[in-house]
């Protein structure tokens, strides 16, 4: 009756403890509203030489900081925050806010971690470790020489960035494979020859 009722007692999902913002998750309220507060405290205490715009910038910043420390928000809330607070409070305007948003190398190193995800997530880095490993061996000089010619194959389609970051999960999977190899050949030697499995006979 016990192995019945546990097999059709209904799984409860179990949320992310990653994200403040889950209902099921940790709350942690206090530290979101302490960021606003730390940035007008210091926009407050600052000299009053500064301009405007310096206390507003200055107070964002620290809010931020804390944020992104505590990460009581995720951090593309965090990352966005300015584009919410400068133009709100008359500091900057949007199109000047949003311009440093789209510069080219924010969309260059964000698509070579796009594509290091993809390659992870499609098990293509294991492939090709081992498709690297099958080709030069398990060797130190033998593996470096592989992941040269990996990295070479793929900055001839992608660029450097991306070939930086589709490689290391490569490199990481060419290292387990390694570990796996390395722990099992101590157990095949340690197996007895095939003469000694039968059982001996009187």
């Amino acid at each position: 009756m016990t192995m019945t009722s546990e097999a059709t007692t209904p799984s409860t999902p179990v949320a992310d403890a990653g994200d403040s913002f889950d209902p099921a998750g940790p709350r942690r309220w206090w530290l979101v509203a302490l960021g606003p507060v730390v940035a007008l405290v210091l926009a407050l205490l600052l000299p009053s030489s500064l301009p405007v715009e310096g206390r507003v910038v200055a107070g964002t910043a620290a809010w931020m900081a804390l944020w992104w420390m505590t990460e009581a928000a995720p951090i593309p809330v965090t990352s966005l925050l300015p584009l919410a607070v400068f133009p709100l409070l008359d500091s900057a305007s949007m199109s000047d806010v949003a311009a440093p948003y789209a510069n080219p190398v924010v969309f260059l190193v964000m698509g070579g971690v796009i594509l290091g995800l993809a390659t992870e997530r499609s098990n293509l880095h294991t492939r090709i470790a081992l498709l690297t490993i099958r080709a030069v061996g398990t060797r130190s000089s033998q593996m470096v020489l592989g992941l040269m010619l990996a990295s070479a194959l793929i900055s001839a389609w992608v660029s450097n960035t991306a070939t930086a970051v589709i490689m290391v999960p490569i490199a990481v999977s060419v290292l387990h494979l390694v570990r796996e190899v390395a722990t099992r050949r101590p157990q095949a030697r340690s197996l007895p020859p095939r003469c000694c499995w039968a059982s001996p006979t009187e």
